[in-house]
């Protein structure tokens, strides 16, 4: 199993509803441009944006990695966001205090589900422009940092990151 994100350059509210209320033929029905959006664990990366079905349109970008390369992959972009911190001294911030750091909701996200909304995406694009080049292991993590950078800048404003 891995991790799948993909990107949508804008996104508009169809109908406000939670994924609790949704029956089997309710998802069998949404169309091709709709995607659901909820954050339970983490609304604060929602930026208030309600559960529901959503309608994309305009550009979409997508992006793959394993769950265990994803986690050693935003570890070196936290070591180069924050040089004066461990990973480790991150992941004892509160959420609260994570909004506040540049790259916050990208490092420390739940990988598995949830999405990251257009103006936290526009934040993360500002952040990622401004951070010094991540050292990584490979030459295809650096590939994959600027597959990363390319989604913040796409749904930056109107779109969202989803993570399934």
């Amino acid at each position: 199993m891995g991790l799948d994100v993909t990107a949508y350059e804008q996104i508009e509210l169809v109908e406000v509803r939670r994924a609790s209320s949704m029956s089997e033929d309710d998802w069998d029905n949404l169309g091709p441009d709709q995607v659901w959006l909820e954050n339970y664990d983490f609304p604060e990366r929602s930026s208030g944006w309600p559960a529901g079905i959503y309608r994309a349109s305009g550009a979409v970008g997508s992006e793959q990695n394993s769950y265990y390369g994803f986690s050693s992959f935003r570890e070196a972009i936290a070591a180069a966001a924050h040089p004066d911190l461990t990973v480790a001294d991150l992941r004892l911030m509160s959420i609260q205090d994570l909004m506040g750091v540049p790259l916050g909701e990208f490092i420390w996200f739940s990988d598995c589900e949830g999405f990251l909304s257009g103006p936290v995406c526009a934040r993360l694009d500002k952040a990622a422009q401004c951070i010094p080049e991540p050292k990584f292991d490979t030459e295809w993590y650096g590939e994959k940092w600027q597959n990363w950078k390319n989604l913040f800048a796409l749904a930056a404003g109107d779109g969202a990151i989803c993570y399934t």
